[in-house]
């Protein structure tokens, strides 16, 4: 509920301490030197002028991004990203930036008013879990009902049968798993009764798959926006929905144009981050390979920046044939008539489309230009599209599902 300034100011006194921390290390020392800033003095101008740090230079460097934390940031831990973004990286934090994590989990559970006391389900990767509690952070200060984990990559009807069994009050899946879902409760004329919310995480939360699910299971969204090698980066605001609000206490997230200006409201750039406590591989201006779009203060009172979209990776950005690039829209899971039960759009190059399709039946040649005349009107007209029929479209080693892929040459796709 503060100011965004006093936020702010709390953020480059933070960011100041760990400049001095990361001087420790050549990499840093050079990048500092190249922007003409100082880190023995407080952060200014020159902050913007730091190069912003990128995924390839993450894994080139590895361990030399690597650092000892000041006495009483806890015990070092280490992971790796899932690899969404085609290039995966390792990463390393502190018990110090895991309570801030458990703090953030927290604050999101009370701005949307759950009641512990109910069950939570989650539908993630992993082998089938029951537990009779939330686990932390939860647990640490309430005393909640049980929590169950379901493994996504059993097949949706799987999923709906557990669902349907297990009734839960709450539950946290992929959006695109939760697409998969309402199709399949729609199929089978099946309504979640019971359900309270459903909580998404790891990908883009389209405003259409909000919509279905109000309609279908008569419940709310509430979207997270986090990374692995960042943590929380924004939480949906509880007050007006589709909006993201900056967790400003933990991460300094800046939106930047082309020329590296900072984005004003309405406008759409990439996502930059520091993360604000991490002293034992601090990302300074860490472009974590997303789009956004800039909103203006929130009406619901909260200082925190606003984030109005959160478009996703450059490699989901469509590269028309003049070289320009845009956010595609397709829709083709909803074309009258047509069964598609799973699609993904794969540009290949600047005028060429392969269209992956995975449908209840074989397709008419009539209902092919359908969706060839469908995908020209809402992209361009001067596409190539070409039809594959795989049996499935896997989702990637972390779980999830990209409906679009860019595979265009880097000198295309950089134009």
């Amino acid at each position: 509920w503060s100011s965004n300034d006093v936020l702010a100011a709390h953020q480059w006194r933070q960011v100041s301490s760990l400049l001095r921390h990361a001087a420790c290390l050549d990499f840093w020392r050079g990048r500092f030197a190249e922007a003409g800033l100082d880190p023995g003095l407080p952060a200014t101008q020159a902050f913007s002028r730091l190069r912003p740090l990128r995924r390839g230079e993450i894994q080139e460097l590895g361990t030399k991004l690597h650092l000892t934390p000041p006495e009483g940031h806890g015990e070092v831990g280490s992971g790796a990203t899932s690899g969404s973004t085609g290039m995966p990286i390792s990463f390393r934090n502190t018990e110090v930036t895991y309570r801030i994590w458990q703090a953030i989990t927290l604050r999101e559970h009370r701005w949307h008013g759950r009641r512990p006391s109910l069950f939570h389900a989650f539908l993630r990767p992993g082998a089938r879990e029951d537990h009779p509690t939330w686990g932390p952070p939860a647990d640490l200060v309430y005393e909640t009902g049980p929590s169950a984990r379901f493994p996504s990559s059993e097949p949706v009807s799987a999923q709906m049968d557990w669902l349907v069994a297990a009734k839960p009050d709450y539950l946290l899946t992929l959006p695109s798993n939760l697409a998969d879902l309402v199709d399949e409760s729609g199929r089978r004329g099946i309504s979640l009764s019971g359900l309270r919310e459903v909580r998404t995480v790891g990908e883009v939360m389209p405003a259409a798959l909000r919509r279905r699910v109000r309609e279908a299971w008569g419940v709310r969204v509430a979207d997270i926006y986090s990374a692995s090698e960042t943590g929380y980066l924004a939480l949906e605001c509880p007050e007006v929905e589709g909006r993201y609000h900056v967790q400003s206490e933990c991460v300094l997230l800046e939106v930047l144009t082309e020329d590296g200006r900072r984005c004003a409201p309405g406008e759409i750039g990439e996502v930059v981050v520091t993360t604000l406590h991490n002293y034992a591989m601090p990302l300074i201006r860490y472009a974590i390979g997303d789009y956004a779009e800039v909103g203006a203060p929130c009406p619901c009172g909260r200082g925190l920046p606003v984030l109005e979209r959160i478009l996703g990776r450059v490699r989901n950005m469509l590269t028309l044939p003049d070289g320009s690039r845009r956010w595609p829209l397709f829709g083709l899971n909803h074309l009258p008539d047509i069964p598609i039960r799973q699609y993904r759009v794969v540009q290949k190059d600047g005028r060429r489309l392969e269209v992956h399709l995975v449908c209840q039946r074989q397709l008419y040649e009539g209902e092919e230009t359908t969706i060839r005349d469908t995908l020209r009107q809402r992209l361009h007209p001067g596409f190539t599209i070409e039809f594959r029929y795989p049996a499935d479209l896997p989702r990637n080693a972390g779980g999830k599902f990209e409906d679009f892929v860019n595979e265009c040459p880097p000198a295309e796709t950089s134009r």
